[in-house]
């Protein structure tokens, strides 16, 4: 079973980094379900379909939020290509 960096306290990768960094830019009212998105992406959700997902789930209009989600969904698959 994968933990989810999300939800530990465990040391951050680079693009775990990256991820929190755009998760504590979200307005409170939507970490719940960027939260969600994250533990989607752990499970190996592809970005763009989770992207889509988060903006379904919280209407974000904040375009530079969501290209900061975009990336970081991005490299948190890239790294998750490494390791396996």
């Amino acid at each position: 079973m994968t933990i989810c960096f999300i939800d530990t306290m465990a040391p951050a990768s680079p693009a775990q980094h990256q991820a929190w960094q755009a998760f504590l830019d979200l307005p409170r009212d939507h970490q719940r379900a960027a939260k969600i998105m994250f533990r989607r992406a752990c499970s190996g959700a592809r970005p763009v379909d989770n992207l889509m997902s988060l903006l379904r789930a919280t209407r974000i209009t904040d375009d530079d939020a969501m290209v900061r989600m975009g990336a970081a969904l991005t490299a948190l698959a890239q790294e998750r290509s490494f390791e396996g």
